[in-house]
Parts: C-alpha cells; structure tokens; sequence
C-alpha cells in the first residue's frame, strides 16, 4: 500500500513543475516552460531578423523571460517583448546587441539582464524594481516613457549601481523622450554636462 501511495504522490508532484515545450510562431520556434498556469521563454529559433515573442503560448499568457534565454544571441535586428511579461531573468539578453523593445508591465529586471544590448523603447510602469547591473550598458539608445508614478525604488536602483553612469547617460542625455522624476533627470544632465 506504501508503495502505491509513494507512486501516487510522484505523478501528483510531477504534474504540477514546470514543463518544458516548444511551439512555432510567426517563423519563430520558442522554447518555453509552463507552471501554475503561466509561461517562461528559454530559448528561440532562429536568433535572426525582427522577432516578437508572443504574449501567449501552450494556450497561457507569457509572464517571464528566464536566465540566460538569449546570453550571446547575436543575430536579432529586434526583439519585442509583449505587454505581460512581469520579469526577465539574469543575464536575459546579455551581449544579443539587438534592438530591444520593453513592456509597461514589467516588475522585475535582473542582473546583467540587457548588458551590451541596445534598449530602445520602455513604457516603465509603477512597480518595477532593477537587480545590480541590470541596464549595464544598455541604454545609451533608449526612448523612456513613464507611466504614472515611477517608483522610488526604480530610481534608487538606476542611482545605487556602480554603473550610475551609463544609466543616467542612457536616461537622462540622450533618451528622445523622458517623462519622469525631472529632478533626477535634471541631476543627471547636470553631472554630465559638468
């Protein structure tokens, strides 16, 4: 009888991790997992021209960008990553130097996640807190878009990094459009042009 309750508990576990799928968007295989009803990307085929990552796949909206999904990918021209996804994982997009677009709903970015990318548009949300080194190097290009109130802890995280300077580069010199906290804006031009 143990060992039939044992069996039992296995399948019931295994049911409900995360699995592994792939499906084919728009020329686009990508690779994803599935947990409690929401997807993480991991991967994408082939790593070329002008790609945007479905909002949904396996039939379940797409939440996350897992770690280290497009590490060293570098034949993206662009990548759009759609409204929805709440995080993107460590090192996400680290030296894919592809355009990349982000989405208002975004709470979390992780370290090194868009290190030598180019950002190139962010609708920054409410809620959105940044790991060290999470824009390192990423925004010299970027047109920032605030929506309502941009949070504290997003500016005490572009201004605690030990890369300060490319952030406040990216954001505040050369964004085409910045509508945010015009006192750091306006710190950061000052430091810049001093």
């Amino acid at each position: 009888m143990n060992g039939k309750l044992a069996i039992l508990t296995s399948a019931i576990v295994a049911a409900a991790c995360a699995h592994a799928a792939k499906e084919l968007v728009d020329g686009y295989t990508w690779e994803y997992t599935v947990a409690n009803g929401e997807a993480t990307v991991t991967g994408v085929e082939p790593v070329s021209g002008n790609a945007v990552m479905p909002a949904i796949l396996g039939g379940v909206p797409v939440t996350g960008i897992g770690e280290n999904s497009f590490w060293d990918k570098r034949g993206f021209q662009s990548f759009v990553v759609p409204e929805g996804v709440r995080s993107i994982g460590r090192y996400a997009f680290a030296y894919s130097y592809a355009n990349i677009e982000l989405p208002s709903t975004l709470s979390h970015i992780g370290t090194y996640a868009l290190m030598g990318s180019y950002l190139s548009k962010w609708t920054v949300g409410e809620n959105v807190t940044l790991d060290t080194y999470a824009l390192y190097y990423s925004m010299d290009r970027c047109d920032i878009v605030a929506v309502g109130k941009v949070p504290d802890a997003f500016w005490e995280g572009m201004n605690a990094k030990d890369n300060y300077e490319y952030h406040a580069y990216g954001a505040a010199h050369r964004a085409k459009s910045f509508v945010a906290k015009r006192r750091y804006a306006g710190e950061w031009m000052k430091y810049f042009s001093g």
